[in-house]
């Protein structure tokens, strides 16, 4: 922090000020201050064309309601040098030249752009409001790392709120802290993340015409670069058209995989904005999308964390967590909402992932498409309309003892049978395999889970599949009939 003989008081520079306009003063002032001294603007609003921090500096206002820095230009409002290392903005108002929710008439530029090495930089008690473009940015600008953006508020935006993209391990956006802030009224995502390092807690998300929180691998596919150890923690959501937290990994031009992101202690209600055309049943409050599903050799999505989180919804949606069958086995889920603890049925896709039940975990296998035989995709099968054995390989699970299966079905078929069967045996045998019939069931009609204790726990000693087994028999009348993911339970 600078020395008090440091500090410059911007009205010493009010003579260069020409039609209200800010400019020439501020500028004057960073080219007198020395490195790392501040720039004092006391109560006031200070229009300007844009300003840039060729230095590091400190700016502080008299506080973020009394004090205003308003751009009234197409550039942005702050930019932050290449190579501008340690510096602080604080207790001053950043505001763009728009003056309605979701910045529709705003015509000014970006609100602090960071460029290349411009790192260590605290953003404290800061209101942002108006900007015509993205409010804190970087993308493909070179290293922006160790930035601090703590008790502040942003809200009025024609894009979003923060826009923090590294494009390539040569460009790192890493150690990023983002805490007790209120984000609200963005025509786009209102934060768009992907780097390392990164840390979002005790904030609220709202009224974002698309995602609350955006980690896509596909905004800035330029290069290679993994979003890893993410942290979103403690946050409120609501008024998020297309859902809270989406999250995407790609494979092509370039790899960029999701490596442990955490999403805990969250507590959100969906609703779409009031007046918006919003298909709500298409909605998922979370999802996780990669462009194959998971497999042993596919770590494009590993190490997910949902975890006591509360959402809920005031109408019918497609799903609390949709993750598209790509989560890995070290990825855990909780089972439902402390309030609502069968929101499991909203579930769907959620690859190998654990899922916390009480002492016993569950574990969604990879759905239909999975199957050794019938390959069919995703949620549920395509319709069978013929005999069909789906066979499901459970070699490779080693978490513990399965005890249960749960399966959704769902169908108006009359006269066919239903038959969940083991086919077991000892671990490294070369032998024929035991097949047990655990149960049967005829004729059920609608849509409902065909649910079984098993027969008995199987054993990590054993070698095993899990078949479930359709036959149509005489005088059948099929119009559809449809199996879903299966989920089995097991103790450790």
């Amino acid at each position: 922090m600078a020395s008090t003989e440091d500090a410059i008081n911007i009205i010493s520079y009010q003579h260069l000020v020409t039609n209200n306009n800010w400019t020439n003063a501020i500028r004057q002032a960073i080219l007198d201050s020395p490195w790392g001294g501040m720039i004092i603007f006391p109560e006031g609003t200070y229009n300007h064309d844009g300003i840039v921090i060729t230095k590091p500096l400190n700016i502080r206002g008299r506080g973020k309601y009394s004090t205003i820095l308003k751009n009234t230009s197409t550039n942005p409002a702050i930019t932050i040098n290449s190579n501008v290392e340690r510096g602080t903005i604080r207790d001053i108002a950043i505001f763009g030249n728009g003056t309605g929710p979701y910045g529709a008439n705003a015509t000014s530029g970006k609100g602090i752009v960071f460029n290349n090495n411009s790192v260590c930089w605290n953003l404290d008690n800061i209101w942002m409001r108006s900007h015509g473009d993205w409010f804190i940015y970087a993308d493909g600008n070179g290293h922006v790392n160790n930035i601090n953006l703590t008790n502040s508020e942003l809200e009025w935006g024609k894009k979003g709120a923060i826009h923090l993209i590294q494009i390539n391990p040569s460009n790192q956006i890493n150690v990023i802290n983002i805490e007790n802030c209120n984000f609200s009224y963005f025509m786009e995502n209102g934060l768009e993340l992907w780097g390392q390092s990164i840390t979002v807690q005790n904030c609220a998300i709202q009224a974002c015409k698309k995602y609350g929180i955006s980690i896509d691998g596909s905004i800035s596919p330029l290069g290679q670069g993994h979003a890893q150890a993410v942290r979103i923690d403690n946050n409120y959501f609501e008024l998020c058209n297309n859902g809270f937290l989406f999250l995407k990994a790609i494979v092509n031009p370039f790899p960029r995989y999701i490596f442990g992101v955490s999403v805990t202690n969250c507590y959100g209600v969906y609703t779409p904005i009031p007046g918006d055309n919003v298909n709500a049943s298409n909605v998922s409050i979370v999802e996780v999308q990669a462009p194959q599903f998971y497999s042993y050799s596919n770590l494009q999505v590993s190490g997910f964390t949902y975890d006591s989180n509360v959402f809920s919804s005031g109408i019918s949606i497609k799903a609390i967590l949709n993750a598209n069958d790509v989560l890995s086995y070290d990825s855990k889920i909780q089972r439902g909402n402390t309030t609502s603890p069968s929101v499991i049925s909203l579930f769907k896709g959620l690859g190998r992932a654990r899922v916390i039940d009480g002492l016993s975990e569950k574990y969604v296998i990879k759905g239909i498409s999975n199957c050794v035989t019938n390959q069919y995709t995703l949620e549920k099968s395509s319709n069978i309309t013929a005999n069909t054995d789906l066979v499901f390989d459970l070699r490779n699970y080693s978490m513990g003892n399965v005890v249960s299966i749960e399966i959704p079905i769902d169908t108006d078929c009359t006269n066919y049978t239903v038959e969940l069967i083991k086919k077991y045996r000892s671990a490294g045998s070369m032998g024929l395999y035991t097949e047990y019939v655990v149960s049967r069931y005829k004729n059920l009609s609608g849509s409902r889970t065909i649910s079984d204790e098993f027969g008995g726990a199987i054993s990590l000693l054993e070698d095993y599949y899990v078949v479930i087994r359709i036959t149509f028999n005489a005088g059948n009348t099929k119009t559809k009939f449809y199996v879903g993911n299966p989920v089995f339970q097991f103790f450790n």
